[in-house]
């Protein structure tokens, strides 16, 4: 009965000129209940107020939430109103702000669209429109975590729309202070006078103490964040001081910088961090920066920059580079297309630059050109007029390749960067096909639990494509190589009926193992031999498959496979945790016949006795569909 009431006590409460519940939207809110929705309708000239959410929704109640009315477009607008914020959430939890315009607020310091503060969960902005936001410090959403013990977490931001904002000193988007577990995806940043979106670690002012951390920056675009003081050193994207922050799949384009990890306060490193699959393209400065600005800040160390394509940046004179190296330590930059922009009378074309003294990790298996032939490379302040100087004197790089990547078209046929006309992969051909190391690739980020997508290139495709006429360049010698760059290379003649599954989760002894196929997939050939390596050291196994694939959690990794279960007879692995078994078609087991066209989702399954109380773990997993 209880249940009934509060279902039933749950309201849309219409805010509109006439005719609705309310004609105020504080009033309105400060109404609502959880559960509540407070749907504003369209109104001449906006809703000239600002807002506060009066209380929180519940997770039994559910959100407020504060949207437009189905299929009108509400603007609040600012215009001539005292204060900062439009729309203030204060200690608030399970509230929710979508589909609505917030315009024209005039800030004379520290201004928001919307401004989370204090701490709270559940937290949603989402659809929603922003611009004309001037003055200084006029942000458009800010999250300010400034709790020393709760913190502001499952935090969502997605598909809104920044434009025309004037948030320097600051940031259009920023997240700061004691936020934990967020998703930033899908937005739209353009037209900016300083960083798009920042995820801020030890800054004094709002949390010493404690910082973003644990959360995805994923899909977005950030067009023209450019600050307009101190020489113009904006970001599309900044990490500054946050940690364990995975940043996939975003494009960057015409900022002063692209996307920039580093560590502004003293004492306060970024660690953690997992740049993949992102373009950044036509930047003026520099595409891709990571470290301290200086030896006597914070530093970036153990993060991972992988398979980003990073083009022609440095257009401007004054530009750094492409690549941008301070004060870092224990990174991974393996991966990548960097092309130099053309060069320049007044300032040459550096495809790298370092002038700190200071060894940042590994700098390996990327692919190196220039627009112009031959660009320059700096490391540790020294010049270098050719790739194979660069890897003399510097000692990086020993496996990079320098050649052209063979592009389709990044500025489109428009021949405007940032424009939906933008083709950011790789030709037939190209020497980046098949030639990244599929086990840099996993074994990058599987420690930080961020595997969701784990297999998805810029534009959402499978990462790992086989083009059987390749030879692919491997640490492992199982499954496919990622391509170089952002976007992996799928022609229609390539096939795919090997497709790898699951990201296998760590063992006791450090590996992470996978299953490989050699041979024929013919049914009539029956000359298929399954492989497994990464296994323990003469261990125990077992091969199997079933007719559909699935990711569940599973003793001590992830069960990729499901319906009928089939069992093939075991197989030790070796004393370099090498394991196989040829698969011989006319001994299957019972029920398990294999036909043309049949797929089926095979894994090996293998005891671990010392990594955690289940005693087992799995292999990744391989869907195979059978031909002739």
């Amino acid at each position: 009965m209880s249940l009934i009431i509060a279902l039933a006590l749950v309201s849309d409460l219409i805010v509109a000129p006439q005719g609705g519940d309310y004609t105020s939207i504080q009033a309105a809110l400060d109404a609502a209940q959880p559960g509540d929705r407070v749907l504003v309708r369209e109104k001449v000239g906006g809703w000239n107020e600002r807002v506060v959410f009066a209380r929180s929704g519940s997770a039994a109640g559910g959100a407020i939430e504060l949207m437009a009315f189905p299929g009108e477009s509400p603007a609040l607008d600012a215009t001539g109103l005292s204060g900062e914020w439009m729309v203030t959430i204060e200690d608030r939890s399970y509230v929710r702000v979508a589909g609505l315009e917030l315009r024209n607020n005039l800030a004379t310091g520290d201004g928001s669209g919307v401004r989370v503060t204090g701490s709270g969960t559940d937290i949603v902005i989402e659809d929603c429109v922003f611009h004309d936001l001037s003055g200084d410090d006029s942000m458009a959403i800010t999250v300010y975590g400034t709790s020393t013990t709760a913190p502001v977490e499952n935090l969502v931001i997605c598909g809104n729309t920044i434009y025309d904002c004037e948030p320097a000193q600051s940031e259009a988007v920023t997240l700061n202070g004691n936020v934990r577990g967020f998703l930033v995806e899908g937005n739209l940043v353009r037209d900016v006078n300083n960083i798009g979106i920042d995820f801020i670690g030890g800054e004094p002012s709002i949390n010493p103490l404690l910082g973003a951390r644990e959360g995805v920056c994923r899909g977005n675009v950030v067009l023209r964040a450019n600050a307009n003081y101190g020489g113009g050193f904006g970001a599309g994207i900044y990490v500054d001081g946050g940690r364990d922050i995975l940043i996939e799949r975003n494009l960057v384009v015409g900022s002063d910088l692209g996307i920039e990890i580093g560590a502004e306060n003293a004492g306060w490193d970024a660690y953690g961090i997992v740049v993949r699959n992102n373009v950044l393209a036509g930047n003026e400065k520099a595409g891709l920066v990571f470290g301290g600005f200086d030896a006597s800040v914070g530093r970036v160390r153990d993060s991972f920059f992988l398979h980003n394509l990073i083009w022609q940046n440095g257009t401007i004179d004054g530009a750094i580079s492409d690549v941008w190296v301070q004060f870092a330590e224990d990174c991974l930059v393996t991966g990548n297309i960097i092309v130099a922009s053309p060069a320049r009378a007044s300032f040459g074309d550096l495809a790298i630059a370092s002038y700190a003294a200071v060894l940042p990790g590994v700098i390996d298996g990327n692919l190196w050109h220039g627009a112009s032939g031959n660009p320059g490379f700096v490391w540790d302040s020294a010049f270098y007029s050719t790739f194979a100087a660069f890897q003399a004197g510097s000692g990086l790089s020993a496996n990079g390749t320098f050649a052209d990547p063979g592009l389709v078209g990044p500025r489109g046929i428009d021949g405007v960067l940032g424009t939906a006309d933008d083709d950011y992969g790789i030709v037939a051909g190209s020497v980046a096909i098949d030639t990244g190391s599929a086990r840099d690739y996993l074994e990058a980020v599987g420690g930080l639990g961020l595997d969701g997508d784990i297999l998805l290139d810029f534009l959402g495709g499978d990462r790992l494509v086989d083009v059987p006429s390749i030879t692919d360049r491997l640490t492992s010698t199982l499954g496919t190589a990622p391509d170089l760059g952002a976007v992996e290379f799928s022609p229609a003649l390539v096939d795919e009926s090997v497709r790898r599954l699951c990201l296998p989760l760590a063992t006791s002894y450090g590996e992470r193992a996978r299953i490989g196929v050699d041979g024929d997939l013919s049914i009539a050939a029956n000359a298929l031999t399954l492989r497994g390596e990464g296994l323990p050291p003469n261990g125990f196994g077992l091969f199997f498959y079933a007719p559909q694939r699935t990711s569940v959690p599973v003793g001590e990794g992830v069960i990729c496979i499901r319906g009928t279960v089939y069992r093939l007879p075991p197989t030790p692995s070796s004393g370099a945790g090498v394991t196989s078994l040829a698969l011989d078609l006319s001994q299957i087991p019972p029920g398990a016949v294999l036909a043309p066209g049949d797929t089926w989702v095979f894994q090996h399954w293998f005891r671990d006795p010392n990594g955690g109380p289940a005693g087992f773990n799995f292999t990744d997993a391989l869907e195979v569909t059978f031909g002739q």
